[in-house]
């Protein structure tokens, strides 16, 4: 199954914050078969989970109760047997202000923009796949 989420953080994280999220993110998905990818801009977030249906849902609703995000937008929940990362128990793309592709930060940032995403999960699904791809070749 994939499942791809955008929510926006409760305030913005540090590096550091960053980093240990991720490092237990990559342990904890590892041993449960998710994979995924984690896009992240100035408090907003992005991401693919790939897996189980029942571990990625369980992974999901832990991160529904994190106090670190609100205002989640479910853009893609469907069963899925190929994985588009599956050699990454969490990629991650801390994108800088020149990194961001047109179109991304709006969809982080703005709720109307997220629900019409919301609306189109192929499109953000691809989005995340063309991203990651992309990030992997530069």
């Amino acid at each position: 199954m994939v499942l791809v989420y955008v929510s926006a953080a409760t305030r913005e994280l540090t590096r550091d914050e960053l980093h240990g999220m991720l490092e237990s993110a990559r342990v904890r998905n590892a041993a449960a078969g998710i994979t995924g990818v984690l896009l992240y801009h100035r408090g907003g977030f992005m991401q693919a989970l790939e897996g189980p249906r029942s571990q990625v849902e369980a992974l999901f609703a832990r991160i529904v109760r994190d106090v670190r995000h609100h205002n989640l937008i479910v853009a893609a929940r469907r069963p899925r047997a190929k994985r588009d990362f599956a050699d990454w128990s969490m990629g991650f793309v801390d994108l800088a202000d020149g990194d961001v592709p047109e179109g991304f930060s709006p969809l982080l940032h703005q709720p109307a923009v997220r629900e019409a995403y919301a609306a189109s999960p192929d499109r953000v699904h691809q989005f995340l796949s063309h991203y990651a791809r992309t990030a992997v070749l530069a």
